[in-house]
């Protein structure tokens, strides 16, 4: 694992802790640097200011060479696994548009059932009726 040849990018899996906290990485412990990194990242979250960092820290996990950008995603879309409100109004704005969309398409397609149903039982009356005496005639011969 401590191997710096390997050049293969390596998939990856976080785990949580019974406090929701990222602790394994595919069965490693994370180190206490990364896991302090990730508590401040979360509390500058919660107090709405961003987490000073610096930009260019070491890599603390094993000897991964892998930029470490790429391991936690951006702050404004990710807080210490939450959503912030702003995203989460999103959500929610746009989940409300769509169902108004869904229910004005369903509202279409009922009427125009509606109308169909309407001519067509219109339709067949008035065939109906023209036919109506032959099925009397035909039901006596019975």
């Amino acid at each position: 694992m401590g191997s710096t040849e390997s050049s293969e990018a390596r998939r990856v899996s976080f785990g949580m802790d019974e406090e929701e906290r990222v602790r394994v990485l595919q069965g490693i412990r994370l180190s206490e640097n990364v896991v302090n990194r990730m508590k401040d990242s979360s509390q500058s979250c919660q107090a709405g200011q961003p987490a000073s960092s610096p930009a260019h820290a070491p890599s603390t996990f094993g000897t991964s060479k892998g930029p470490e950008k790429d391991s936690t995603p951006p702050r404004s879309e990710y807080c210490g696994g939450r959503q912030s409100s702003g995203v989460e109004e999103e959500f929610l704005k746009r989940y409300k548009q769509e169902q108004a969309k869904v229910q004005d398409e369903l509202f279409q397609v009922v009427t125009r059932e509606r109308e169909a149903a309407t001519k067509h039982r219109s339709v067949s009356l008035q065939r109906g009726e023209g036919s109506a005496d032959p099925e009397k005639q035909k039901s006596t011969q019975l």
